[in-house]
């Protein structure tokens, strides 16, 4: 939009490369120099977003990267606000998750020597237990200590936290537009697909989805909020503020989610192998048994014809890397959090009246229309992350209701055997005696 409406503004930008492998980053002193005597705003948003991210390399870019800006902003003289980007589910081993820091068993400064000793050990089981303390991956456990990082070394600076949470799709500001598909939508665009067709997960809980447009929004919000009340914070001894931002009301559950995805099937995805079918299970067991059936069976059926046809099996491989993540992510999928909310409450009411040409100024997540949203969901994933052609729309929304078709017949086949072998064996039970009894 800007290259559009406004391309000179662009050229404002100024990108610095940084080693983060490195005590310094690696910055020249001239750019340094600047840095320090020039910007006044500062976001941390570096961070590996992956759950199954080793320990060391977690460390490495999620705590240890914190840790580098908080003293390259230390220098900054002008500085206004800093805001570092976590997650509301950097306390995920908690139900009730106020905007507060939680305690661990240890402190921030002891999470590396810990950390170093756990990887030396040959068992290193019940150390891990002793580490994470409930957090689920190595993603939940650097982010919490790295909220503990910047809330103990911040405070003489204008700072705080932002929480958000699972962040998807653009809502208002370029609709489905993203350039990622992490998390949940990445579930969801494999599922389109045909490619996964059983969740690990609770039906009835909250999915707390975030818009990415209205996670900015609120981001910057934050960043206003922060500079305003700073001398205040210090005048009273007040703690650096945490913002949760998230609200109950209005928040989807992966239900209903799951249900307005096909509102988008209008302009579906290409490279689709079978309709959109799901089961969501909460019981291991169970997923386990429709995971084999639904996706281990297929993948191998799959892996004999790329045999058969000189290509590479890779549909297994895939598959179980599949499994993987399903699994990671029932963690999310089978809990539910009561998040509080007050100072994002306060930040909405403070910001009704701020407006800029676009529009709206607007990150109130009870005002999100869920329909219109999903309308543009596929869609947005569609243009923005895979670049696909929208000039065969027709011909490949016509594709994906033969795919449609093709799943109905074959589901109702299923349906129709079952219900054969089912009386066969009924009869066999009862015997001839219960035939003659219904036949008079």
């Amino acid at each position: 939009m800007l290259r559009e409406t406004n391309p000179a503004v662009l050229r404002k930008i100024i990108p610095i490369e940084v080693d983060y492998n490195t005590y310094d980053l690696n910055i020249d002193r001239q750019t340094l120099e600047r840095l320090h005597g020039e910007v006044q705003i500062v976001f941390n948003v570096v961070a590996s977003v992956k759950f199954n991210e080793s320990l060391n390399d977690a460390i490495q870019i999620n705590f240890l990267g914190t840790k580098k800006i908080v003293r390259l902003a230390l220098g900054i003289k002008k500085l206004k606000s800093f805001v570092h980007v976590s997650t509301l589910y950097s306390n995920c081993n908690r139900q009730d998750i106020d905007e507060k820091i939680y305690d661990h068993i240890l402190s921030y400064n002891e999470l590396i020597p810990v950390a170093k000793v756990i990887h030396n050990l040959k068992g290193r089981v019940n150390a891990e237990q002793f580490l994470f303390q409930n957090l689920p991956n190595t993603y939940t456990l650097t982010k919490h200590f790295a909220e503990k990082l910047v809330y103990h070394q911040t405070f003489s600076m204008p700072s705080g936290i932002f929480r958000p949470g699972v962040v998807t799709p653009s809502y208002k500001d370029f609709p489905g537009y993203t350039d990622n598909i992490n998390g949940p939508t990445g579930v969801v665009v494999s599922t389109v697909q045909g490619h996964i067709h059983c969740i690990y997960g609770d039906v009835t809980k909250r999915a707390n989805l975030m818009p990415v447009d209205y996670c900015i929004n609120a981001l910057i919000a934050t960043a206003w909020d922060i500079h305003e009340n700073y001398q205040e914070r210090l005048r009273t001894c007040s703690n650096i503020p945490i913002y949760n931002h998230m609200f109950n009301e209005n928040n989807l559950k992966w239900k209903e989610l799951m249900d307005l995805v096909p509102l988008g099937f209008h302009e579906p995805l290409q490279n689709s192998i079978w309709y959109y079918s799901y089961f969501i299970v909460r019981s291991k067991i169970m997923f386990k048994i429709l995971h084999f059936t639904y996706h281990t069976i297929p993948a191998f059926i799959m892996d004999i014809l790329a045999f058969m046809i000189g290509k590479e099996m890779i549909y297994r491989r895939l598959n179980a890397k599949t499994e993987k993540i399903l699994i990671i992510m029932s963690f999310f999928g089978l809990r539910e959090w009561n998040f509080g909310n007050r100072n994002i409450q306060m930040l909405v009411e403070k910001t009704k009246n701020f407006s800029y040409q676009r529009g709206s100024f607007d990150f109130d997540m009870r005002k999100i229309n869920w329909t219109e949203y999903f309308r543009h969901y596929i869609p947005g994933i569609k243009r923005h992350y895979f670049k696909e052609n929208t000039n065969n729309v027709k011909r490949l929304a016509a594709y994906y209701q033969w795919l449609k078709r093709i799943h109905v017949t074959f589901k109702y086949l299923v349906y129709f055997l079952c219900s054969r072998k089912i009386l066969k064996i009924f009869l066999a039970i009862m015997g001839k005696n219960f035939v003659k009894y219904c036949v008079k």
